[in-house]
């Protein structure tokens, strides 16, 4: 470092520090999704995990619910995680066909109301 002129050294600290920077908002990221994993799934060892991994596992959790626990995983992935119900789901081309039915008629420009379109 001594060796360096004064504008190359500044601009060399000034990289080290970013780097610390971003080693430490990694680690807050890690200890974060480790927490938030842990909360449902205590016993999960993360320590063979990525910081990609953990927060795709997180991502998962947060959008399967209660349905993404360990004891659930157990067969993964003969029997996967599911969002829906198969009611819900049988109800979604009704619910498509009666929203594209609305956008038609809300951009001819007619009266519809919003109230008969959440009823279906």
């Amino acid at each position: 470092m001594d060796r360096l002129f004064p504008a190359e050294k500044d601009n060399f600290e000034s990289m080290l520090k970013e780097i610390k920077r971003l080693q430490l908002a990694l680690r807050l990221f890690g200890a974060y999704y480790d927490e938030r994993i842990h909360l449902r799934m205590p016993s999960l060892d993360l320590s063979d995990k990525s910081l990609v991994q953990r927060e795709w596992l997180m991502t998962a959790m947060d959008y399967y619910g209660e349905s993404f626990i360990k004891e659930r995983l157990a067969n993964f992935p003969s029997e996967p995680p599911k969002k829906y119900k198969k009611e819900q789901l049988v109800a979604v081309p009704d619910y498509v066909r009666a929203k594209r039915a609305y956008d038609l008629a809300v951009l001819r420009g007619e009266q519809v109301s919003t109230q008969e379109l959440l009823r279906k």
